[in-house]
């Protein structure tokens, strides 16, 4: 689990979070939880306002290939595809996230989606995509990336999380919330997400609230004086 910013004064200020990912995770497999639910769509909170910039990006930023291919060339492209998960995993851990980004991307291009398998792998790496853009401060390309993860795996909790990271760090507090909040109901057991991502975010929106109260009862004020 990653580590969480020092400085939680305000959303856009230098959020930094540790890879959330081990170097063996490419090659494990999402809980029957996840599985059982990738079919259900109609999740509440995978739509998001339409005034928010970041939330109704294009969910086909990274093109797939579609060709007729043999068995041999599927082993193959898998294994290549196998291959540059591992080093953008490790350039993740080393904090190289510029080519951790190249080859996640590299990984999404070679990716195709045609059995619930193949799309829980590749839900896991626009997650792991999408962190790399948010290390690198790229938010709203990171929750571009992060809801076609939540679309693919609506009940994973990990892609829930990372989107509502890249929510809150491009200051979508409210948005944030709802992931942070629903990444809770899928995953109560897991403590980061409940003490650290949802209450720190809790706290911002109510500094938020705060501060826009303040500065309508300061004008009703100045209103007041003759």
């Amino acid at each position: 689990i990653s580590a969480w910013p020092q400085n939680s004064s305000s959303a856009n200020s230098s959020i930094q979070f540790a890879w959330k990912r081990k170097s063996d995770s490419s090659q494990t497999t999402l809980s029957s939880t996840v599985r059982s639910g990738l079919s259900d769509r109609k999740n509440v909170f995978d739509r998001l306002d339409n005034n928010d910039d970041c939330s109704l990006l294009p969910l086909t930023t990274i093109k797939r290939p579609r060709t007729c291919v043999t068995e041999t060339n599927k082993r193959s492209i898998a294994q290549k595809r196998q291959l540059l998960i591992d080093a953008g995993s490790a350039s993740a851990e080393s904090g190289d996230w510029a080519s951790a980004l190249v080859s996640f991307r590299k990984a999404l291009s070679l990716d195709s989606v045609e059995t619930s398998d193949q799309s829980q792998q590749r839900a896991r790496l626009l997650e792991m995509a999408a962190q790399a853009h948010l290390a690198l401060g790229e938010f709203c390309a990171g929750a571009g990336l992060a809801t076609e993860a939540v679309s693919l795996a609506p009940n994973w909790a990990p892609a829930r999380q990372t989107l509502g990271r890249c929510q809150v760090s491009a200051g979508l507090t409210r948005q944030a919330l709802k992931s942070f909040a629903y990444a809770c109901f899928l995953d109560p057991t897991e403590p980061d997400i409940w003490h650290k991502d949802l209450l720190w975010t809790w706290d911002l929106c109510r500094a938020e609230n705060q501060g826009h109260k303040g500065g309508e009862d300061h004008g009703e004020t100045r209103g007041k004086i003759p």
